[in-house]
């Protein structure tokens, strides 16, 4: 029998979730052994960040922002070149020349580099501003390698090294799904993933990308100064966009679902109607929404305003994810909150946290959110 109350799928972000600074995963996220692990524990499927190298390889990793052209020193061990000290970027090198200057072996999670381990979570949420872009900045310099060995086991060496899109889903294909999150400015990457996830049916549920121009203000996103400087949701959700990942991609022949990412510095939250009408652009049937984009302290108001947009979004015929950051560690009362309010999916870091409410949501309904008190 099923249950009477609606299963929302659970996408690990990144694997298992974020490894970066504050962060409480331990396998180095958009890696293998992360995908493996989220397969172990029975998601429904993962997002993955990719970028497309200068000789067309689309890579997983999750790199600087969008417009840095991919500064990969956060997440790989050896992130800069010797010779000329300078971080590499993807966008700008040749996967070969990644591959043969080691630049792809990956860094440790963060959380393992911590002698406190756990209790540095806790540390890194009490600190000032200037202390977090300090212990930022020392991850970014730490050299430390993900582990030859977990377990008392051998990992594999290319279990350790940023894996190519090609690659995962020849792994994983028919054992779980993907979202494939575009980044960078090369509106290449898009036809590049079509092509790839052409030869394994199924296996990316969709694509997503914060880098899509909002009807109407097409001209006012792509000038940096402008975008930076208006704060209109409206206008301008996502701030400065150097280029749309998404338009060369819309109605693709493989129908493969679009999601719209909106990004979680600009404040307000951008209005639901106006949400709707950037995925309508796009025939986009997703939108994902950071988790604190409508948070004011007060759980209960804004478990509602989450709810609102919600019912605005599903009245519209869309759909709505929601997702957790990379540098803090999911709390319960977050994953409650948009279960409560009816989103269709999440993406969480904690994912055994995550599978535990969402299946006992199926089971007792209202009475699993042991903290969320509407």
């Amino acid at each position: 029998m099923g249950s009477k109350y609606p299963r929302v799928s659970i996408f690990g972000h990144r694997g298992s979730g974020a490894t970066g600074v504050g962060c409480e995963s331990t396998l180095t996220e958009n890696s293998y052994l992360a995908i493996e692990d989220a397969v172990e524990v029975g998601l429904d499927g993962v997002e993955i960040d990719t970028w497309l190298t200068k000789d067309g390889e689309v890579i997983v990793l999750h790199g600087g922002g969008g417009d840095t052209g991919g500064i990969i020193k956060e997440n790989v061990a050896h992130g800069v070149n010797s010779a000329t000290q300078e971080a590499y970027r993807v966008q700008d090198c040749t996967h070969s020349e990644l591959v043969q200057n080691d630049a792809l072996l990956l860094k440790d999670a963060w959380i393992n580099t911590q002698p406190d381990g756990p209790l540095a979570v806790t540390h890194f949420a009490c600190v000032d501003k200037k202390e977090k872009v300090h212990m930022h900045h020392m991850y970014e310099e730490c050299a430390q390698p993900f582990p030859a060995e977990l377990n008392g086991k051998k990992v594999e060496e290319k279990f350790r090294r940023a894996p190519l899109l090609r690659e995962l889903l020849h792994h994983f294909h028919g054992r779980i799904k993907f979202n494939v999150e575009l980044k960078g400015t090369n509106p290449m990457l898009g036809p590049k993933v079509l092509e790839i996830a052409q030869a394994y049916p199924g296996t990316v549920a969709k694509i997503s990308s914060f880098f899509w121009f909002p009807p109407g203000a097409e001209s006012l996103v792509t000038d940096a100064e402008r975008a930076s400087s208006t704060s209109d949701p409206l206008m301008c959700p996502n701030g400065h966009i150097p280029h749309d990942l998404l338009e060369p991609i819309k109605s693709n022949a493989l129908g493969i679902p679009l999601a719209l990412l909106f990004d979680l510095t600009h404040k307000p939250l951008c209005p639901p109607h106006r949400m709707l009408e950037c995925m309508r652009k796009y025939g986009a049937p997703w939108c994902h929404l950071y988790e604190g984009k409508w948070k004011e302290n007060n759980p209960q108001k804004d478990a509602h305003r989450l709810k609102e947009v919600v019912d605005v979004v599903h009245a519209g015929g869309g759909k709505v994810m929601t997702w957790w950051g990379g540098h803090a560690a999911d709390k319960r009362i977050d994953v409650e909150t948009s279960i409560w309010a009816g989103v269709d999916e999440i993406c969480p870091n904690n994912i055994r946290q995550a599978k535990d409410i969402v299946d006992a949501w199926c089971l007792c309904g209202p009475a699993a959110l042991t903290e969320f008190k509407n």
